[in-house]
């Protein structure tokens, strides 16, 4: 039988393990545990002064349902173990502890934030594969023998429904008449709003402060990103970048050369550039970046001069990408977006990845005018972005889909073109979009303005826009977009 722990100055949830108590599966916010020291009431008051439009998180309910019960913890000599408090009794009760503990926490926050999910048997993580399981405590203070216990809860034959915890390969420990008992059907308390499958990522945007009056040939711009202090890399992200809005001036046979780049790469940021050079006018650009750590994906910058045309015949060039490892399950999905670009002539060009296979890809590069009329570009080099998504991430865990969206061929007399999107399934949350321009066909004797945005995204698809402004004759363009639901 488990005794009570009765430390003096037990400061609530501080002392409570040597381990952090949240859940151990995604990314989740540390539960809000609210210690008390004398009665629920005194608690309840400490918690309305601390926070607004928070609860205590209801579990159970005692007898014919007269009387709710609250979730709660407490620590004894063998660990700290989840159980239930209530207005009507004083302390906490935990399974296997004949007496309420009298210091103990109770859980705080938005109910909506919460689930519980039944399950049968021995606990098994895989039973709620889409959810993170909220971590109530442990037991043993020795880490090689520490078992950890999450919060479950059952009907009884009273009528009632009472807390305990449960651990992973076992039934649920609950509480009821001053003792406990193994159930077999009960439910786990989880966070609603997680996803075990999200992706280690971060996804924003770069927009640079030029003036078209200001602005000198061979224009750089760069500004710090920084990640939230919140978030932790476990090793370090990789960065990719894709173009998404561009405002390139026009002199003689101004050429397009226009590069976004990053720089100094540490856990906590890097340095995001967009540049042009030599003869180059970048007035502004707009740029997507994603943070990327996760297993699996593998992603670079294909950039080489050897990407341009062999002579002014060719309206093709193809390059083959090998991934630094094999996937295992098959041919991944790819992304591939523009990052940056150094062209002359009319301006059509096109980017996109074939031929994909475990071990590798290759970027087409496709001068994009009309048949006849000469050689439409003259491409001296291309930076394209891409991702490789492993199969699995898009038909099973559902945490990515890799999709384009284009104009069609049209006049130039438009201003903008907008369409909807859907994605192949539902995301489990709203996910984050990841940019890039792939496509564009535009006239060289106005400046090139071009913009591409998405907008009121949802589970299910998002709106886009491919737009252009003042006097540019674009005829066609096109964007890649990477839909991913972020840790």
């Amino acid at each position: 039988m488990l005794v009570a722990q009765n430390t003096e100055g037990y400061p609530g949830s501080h002392v409570h393990s040597s381990i952090d108590l949240q859940s151990t599966k995604g990314n989740s916010d540390s539960v809000p545990w609210i210690g008390i020291c004398s009665d629920l009431v005194a608690g309840l008051l400490q918690l309305m002064k601390q926070q607004a439009h928070t609860e205590l998180i209801q579990g159970g309910m005692e007898g014919e349902g007269s009387r709710p019960l609250y979730v709660a913890r407490a620590v004894t000599v063998d660990g700290c173990f989840p159980g239930e408090c209530g207005f009507n009794f004083p302390g906490a009760r935990v399974p296997g502890v004949t007496n309420p503990v009298a210091r103990y926490d109770v859980l705080s926050g938005n109910p909506g934030d919460y689930i519980w999910r039944a399950v049968t048997g021995a606990f098994d993580l895989s039973k709620i594969d889409d959810m993170s399981p909220v971590l109530g405590g442990h037991q043993s203070e020795d880490k090689e023998a520490m078992r950890l216990l999450y919060i479950a809860r059952s009907m009884t034959v009273d009528g009632g429904v009472h807390l305990g915890y449960v651990s992973i390969g076992n039934c649920a420990s609950i509480w009821y008449e001053e003792c406990s008992f193994e159930a077999k059907n009960y439910e786990v308390l989880a966070h609603s709003k997680s996803n075990v499958n999200a992706v280690r990522a971060l996804v924003g945007t770069y927009k640079t402060d030029g003036h078209w009056t200001r602005t000198k040939k061979a224009e750089r711009y760069s500004t710090a990103i920084q990640f939230p202090k919140s978030y932790s890399w476990k090793t370090g992200p990789r960065i990719v970048l894709g173009l998404t809005t561009l405002d390139i001036g026009l002199t003689n046979n101004t050429p397009i050369r226009v590069e976004a780049f990053p720089q100094n790469i540490t856990q906590g940021g890097f340095i995001c550039n967009a540049r042009s050079w030599q003869d180059g006018i970048l007035h502004n650009a707009v740029v997507d970046w994603m943070a990327i750590e996760q297993p699996g994906w593998q992603c670079g910058v294909f950039k080489s001069e050897d990407a341009k045309l062999k002579d002014e015949h060719e309206r093709s060039s193809e390059h083959r990408v090998t991934f630094a490892k094999p996937f295992e399950e098959g041919p991944p999905r790819v992304f591939a977006c523009f990052s940056g670009l150094n062209i002359s002539g009319k301006w059509n060009i096109r980017a996109y990845a074939t031929d994909v296979d475990p071990s590798g890809f290759t970027i087409a590069i496709v001068s994009c005018g009309e048949e006849g009329s000469g050689p439409p570009v003259k491409l001296l080099s291309a930076a394209i972005t891409w991702i490789a998504v492993p199969a699995s991430d898009v038909t099973k865990k559902k945490n990515a889909w890799i999709g384009s969206f284009a104009t069609g061929r049209k006049g130039g007399g438009w201003n903008a073109s907008n369409g909807h999107v859907d994605f192949g399934f539902a995301f489990k949350r709203t996910p984050k979009i990841f940019l890039g321009l792939r496509q564009f066909s535009a006239s060289n004797e106005k400046n090139l303005r071009l913009k591409v945005t998405t907008s009121k995204a949802t589970t299910t698809g998002m709106d886009w826009s491919i737009s252009k402004w003042h006097d540019t004759l674009l005829l066609s363009a096109a964007a890649s977009f990477l839909a991913v639901d972020v840790d």
